[in-house]
């Protein structure tokens, strides 16, 4: 559902944030082919910060996500690898 709503808010022209963690690279792929069917580039944020950090910062949370995820979550996350980078995005 989320990836045909994609597709049809950029191939309208619209501007589109999709607001998703991606760890795996194979699911940020699928997004990357979805924009370039239409014609359209992709920036992404992407935020390189250490294990500890990140399970101080959801601890914090409202909901704090399992610590077992967490750890599934960083053991499959794989960094992008990007055409163009500067300190504030990556042009993938």
């Amino acid at each position: 559902m989320a990836m045909t709503a994609l597709s049809n808010l950029l191939a309208s022209g619209s501007n589109v944030v999709f607001d998703a963690a991606n760890a795996d690279p194979a699911a940020r792929r699928k997004h990357l082919e979805i924009a370039a069917s239409t014609g359209r580039s992709v920036t992404a944020g992407y935020f390189d910060t250490s294990f500890r950090t990140w399970a101080e910062r959801n601890a914090g949370r409202p909901r704090p996500v399992a610590v077992y995820a967490l750890i599934r979550f960083a053991r499959h996350l794989g960094s992008p690898r990007p055409r163009k980078c500067d300190r504030r995005r990556v042009i993938l």
